[in-house]
């Protein structure tokens, strides 16, 4: 599914007295009469503010916008002559859609002499701050990739070796630190976006360092101060780039404080180098380091990717703070399916109902099972308590009371309230 994003522009008119620098063409300064400001997102709107002072009585202004993928500007001049108005512009989706448009104004002096302002790029590219800002419902594309059910492969087949990245945070390019989690990948949750498509680490103006090495895929280093979403952050693009532009996985480091002066768009990034100082931004007051993997991005079907498997670390309670719900296992010595499931999230409670979703094999009917709780975040199945036996598929499906009795996530991951598209399979 083809995602477009649309892009609302207000041209807020203020009409005051003028100030007397713009009053000549020589100190003119078409800069100054334009301000801009990134403000809301949701699902099919993003609000982006134009405010334009008034360049006086008898002056036009014009402006001017198109895709990035178009040779031509369309344009809409700007009515200046009636006092107080505010003037709500609408710029057509196909002109905001991916990769991006820009836009310009032209001021015209009485005498005719023509004054245009730089040319401003916006990408809409579907990005974090898109996805943060509506609670990852842009369009359809909050999937989950389950990578340790394919084995470590990737959508596109390339193979990610198990522990190859190092923790985000550490003091030096050979350091490491193991900061505590406080919601985990796939995690239930109030707050949006709902379940977490991310790690948070507990961190405050820690250095956060490239996981792996690879290219910068996306970067912004600024925030207003007040927007909520993802603040400055930084996208890794891993892998050997494709003919389309993508990487075959990528990184995200979300809500810096600010990010380094040599982390600019397309630059090459090594193991363990500084991409800047975690912080708030985006989330003020809510000082931590979101980071995550992802086997596509800012495609129709963005693929958010369980994180144990990029690890290899006793750290994180052996890695299982990371993940809501882990990889399954047959337990010989009980006989039965175990599963370790626990929130790390405080706000909706420690308490899970976890079950076994299972048929035969041949069959298409699922029926579902409660999972018992046996201690150390652990829940259990015996199958020949049902007197189950022979070749089964299964998944896992968890909700958290505190949250909600109905809402789901299963293991394989795939998508919150849905049946996985692939299960389990095992002979007993």
């Amino acid at each position: 599914m083809k995602k477009y994003i649309s892009l609302f522009i207000m041209a807020v008119i203020l009409l005051a007295l003028v100030i007397p620098s713009f009053g000549s063409e020589e100190s003119f300064d078409m800069e100054k009469l334009h301000k801009q400001k990134h403000t809301t997102m949701t699902a099919d709107l993003f609000n982006y503010d134009f405010k334009i002072k008034n360049p006086g009585k008898n002056r036009k202004l014009f402006l001017h916008y198109k895709n990035i993928n178009d040779k031509e500007f369309k344009s809409i001049e700007v009515n200046t002559d009636t006092t107080n108005e505010e003037l709500e512009l609408l710029i057509p989706k196909n002109v905001t859609a991916e990769p991006g448009f820009e836009y310009q104004f032209t001021f015209i002096h009485p005498n005719g002499k023509e004054v245009k302002s730089k040319t401003y790029k916006i990408r809409t590219k579907i990005d974090p701050i898109i996805k943060e800002s509506s609670g990852g419902a842009v369009g359809d594309p909050y999937y989950f990739y389950d990578i340790d059910k394919n084995n470590g492969y990737l959508p596109d087949d390339t193979y990610v070796s198990a522990g190859i990245c190092r923790s985000p945070i550490g003091t030096s390019s050979s350091s490491e630190e193991f900061p505590s989690v406080t919601s985990k990948f796939a995690e239930i949750r109030t707050v949006q976006p709902n379940p977490h498509n991310g790690v948070d680490l507990s961190v405050y103006q820690k250095q956060v360092r490239a996981c792996y090495s690879g290219k910068v895929a996306w970067v912004n280093p600024s925030w207003d101060g007040s927007t909520r979403g993802a603040g400055r952050y930084v996208i890794l693009g891993h892998g050997t780039l494709k003919a389309d532009g993508s990487y075959p996985w990528y990184s995200r480091y979300l809500h810096l404080d600010s990010v380094d002066s040599s982390i600019t768009e397309g630059a090459t990034v090594s193991k363990g180098q500084l991409l800047g100082i975690s912080g708030d931004s985006g989330a003020p007051g809510s000082w931590h380091l979101d980071f995550g993997f992802l086997a596509k991005w800012g495609s129709s079907e963005d693929l958010f990717m369980p994180p144990e498997r990029f690890f290899s670390t006793s750290n994180w309670n052996n890695e299982k703070d990371l993940g809501f719900i882990q990889v399954p296992y047959w337990n010989s010595s009980t006989s039965s399916i175990d599963v370790v499931a626990y929130p790390k999230g405080t706000n909706d409670g420690s308490t899970l109902n976890v079950y076994i979703v299972l048929k035969p094999s041949t069959s298409s009917t699922w029926t579902t099972y409660s999972m018992s709780s046996v201690g150390n975040y652990t829940y259990r199945f015996i199958p020949s308590s049902q007197g189950i036996s022979g070749t089964i598929d299964y998944y896992i499906k968890a909700t958290r009371p505190g949250y909600s009795t109905t809402y789901y996530m299963t293991r394989p991951y795939y998508k919150p309230n849905q049946i996985p598209t692939s299960a389990y399979r095992i002979t007993i």
